[in-house]
């Protein structure tokens, strides 16, 4: 009688489950995404009006920091 309720009872759980899964609603359409790309590189560029000078500035700050510890 106890396998027969588990087996009853595991069945009804399922159902309920099952009932719920088919009841919510598909994930939204979303509109078209739009996708950016940055070049790091010209961050640091060298020229005149080029780069970002404060990341320019920190770069050269910790090239001069560590440059014994490179030239070894």
């Amino acid at each position: 009688m106890r396998r027969f309720s588990l087996a009853a009872l595991s069945l009804l759980f399922a159902a309920m489950f099952a009932v719920s899964a088919n009841a919510q609603a598909g994930a939204a359409q979303t509109g078209a995404g739009k996708f950016g790309l940055v070049n790091s590189y010209l961050f640091a560029d060298e020229k005149p009006g080029g780069g970002i000078t404060k990341f320019k500035n920190a770069l050269t700050a910790l090239e001069a920091e560590f440059k014994p510890l490179n030239d070894e």
